[in-house]
């Protein structure tokens, strides 16, 4: 489970680099994120690892980005709500800080969301990231 979350945030870091490359352009935060959205949604569904891929991707004006995943081979019945938030979440957090392609999220005060459902569209869980947990 540990390495597919890596391989699954790795996925997402090329994601990100969308991102970056659309902040050199002279727009607000809110409609950057906008852009950057509809832009990965045209792409989407996108296979993270075995498990998981991402569904799709949202903003909430300038202050939130949403990653929507499902786990799509498992039942939510099956997942140990525990074990994500003590191993995921930490893991996603070191990725966030640690990786240059998050910069522009951190330079704009951006909260990041992940959004989990399982293999039929049931809610699992979700991890949301403030600015002030991933900043520096």
């Amino acid at each position: 489970m540990k390495r597919r979350v890596i391989i699954g945030v790795s996925a997402l870091a090329i994601i990100i680099y969308l991102f970056n490359s659309l902040v050199l352009q002279p727009k607000s935060v809110a409609k950057q994120l906008k852009s950057v959205a509809q832009n990965l949604n045209g792409k989407c569904p996108i296979i993270l690892d075995q498990i998981s891929k991402l569904d799709s991707v949202g903003s909430i004006s300038n202050k939130n980005f949403i990653y929507y995943q499902s786990l799509y081979r498992l039942h939510k019945n099956e997942i140990n709500f525990d074990s994500v938030n003590q191993n995921i979440r930490p893991k996603l957090i070191k990725e966030i800080k640690n990786n240059p392609n998050f910069k522009a999220f951190k330079k704009n005060n951006i909260t990041i969301d992940y959004v989990f459902h399982d293999m039929y569209g049931v809610f699992i869980n979700k991890l949301s990231f403030k600015p002030e947990v991933y900043g520096e």
